[in-house]
C-alpha cells in the first residue's frame, strides 16, 4: 500500500495516517497521530475524546452537560439558549434577526 508516496505494510481494513498505514477498527488517526480506539472515542481535531461525555465543537473539545448542540466552538442547549453569528444568548430573552447576525431582544 502507498502512504504518503511510501511503500508500507497494508494491515486489514488499512487507511493511511500521513506516511503509516493503520487498521481503522483498532486504531484512530487524528491529525495525523495514531491512537489505539476505544469505546466511544473520535477524534476532534488532533484531540482524542469520550463521546459519552464530550461533544466536539469545531474542533473545540466541550464536556456535555447541559449541551445538546454546537455554536462555533462553544456548546450550548437548545431548550435554554439561540446561537446566532456564533454567539449564544438566552433564548427567553433573545431572538435572531431575519439576517441571523444580530441580536434584539425579545418583547
Amino acid at each position: 500500500m502507498c502512504c504518503a508516496g511510501r511503500v508500507v505494510p497494508k494491515p486489514s481494513n488499512a487507511e493511511c495516517c500521513g506516511a503509516t498505514a493503520y487498521d481503522t477498527h483498532t486504531h484512530l488517526c487524528c491529525s495525523g497521530h495514531i491512537s489505539a480506539r476505544r469505546d466511544s472515542q473520535e477524534c476532534c481535531g488532533a484531540t482524542l475524546y469520550n463521546t459519552k461525555w464530550f461533544v466536539c465543537c469545531d474542533g473545540n473539545v466541550v464536556r456535555k452537560a447541559g449541551t445538546n448542540a454546537c455554536c462555533g466552538t462553544k456548546g450550548y442547549h437548545t431548550d435554554f439558549d439561540i446561537c446566532c453569528d456564533g454567539q449564544v444568548y438566552l433564548k427567553q430573552l433573545y431572538a435572531c434577526a431575519p439576517d441571523g447576525d444580530k441580536k434584539r431582544e425579545q418583547q
